[in-house]
């Protein structure tokens, strides 16, 4: 939910959720709405091993590196680089595409003796936590800004 602060006529702030359309005590109340409409979907590779049946997972990650330190003023900034990362035990493997990473998945476990195969389900809980921590930090911002202004307004009408 976003809240708002509003402060009405008479100097009053009142507290409202955006998102429905009702008026509840001077406070306009709406309906949430989500922020982000973007799935976020966990991957995984199984690797099961032919002759024993056994199974292992892998998990997989994408990353984004962005480099936030800034060179001299005519400089441009590096490019940013996305990888992809898959845990196998104590190793951690970086790969720049699935290419890549096929191979070096093939080179540790032959076609001969085992089968790898690529996972994705849907994570749920991961669009809530980002959903949440979008809605919080809104909140925080729109705050923020509301109390600037009737800052600014209160100082501009006591002139």
């Amino acid at each position: 939910m976003i809240i708002e602060r509003r402060r009405d006529r008479i100097g009053a702030t009142a507290t409202a959720l955006h998102g429905a359309n009702c008026n509840y005590e001077g406070a306009h109340v709406a309906r949430p709405q989500r922020l982000s409409h973007e799935k976020i979907l966990r991957y995984w590779v199984e690797v099961r091993e032919l002759a024993t049946g056994s199974v292992r997972t892998l998990p997989l990650t994408a990353v984004r590196l962005v480099c936030l330190k800034r060179g001299k003023k005519n400089e441009p900034p590096l490019p940013e680089r996305e990888l992809l990362q898959l845990k196998d035990d104590a190793e951690t493997w970086e790969a720049e595409t699935f290419d890549e990473l096929r191979t070096r998945l093939r080179d540790k476990y032959p076609d001969a003796a085992f089968e790898r195969t690529l996972h994705y389900v849907r994570d749920r809980e991961a669009e809530e936590r980002r959903e949440r921590a979008l809605n919080g930090l809104i909140s925080i911002l729109a705050t923020r800004v509301v109390d600037d202004l009737i800052a600014v307004e209160s100082r501009s009408s006591t002139q």
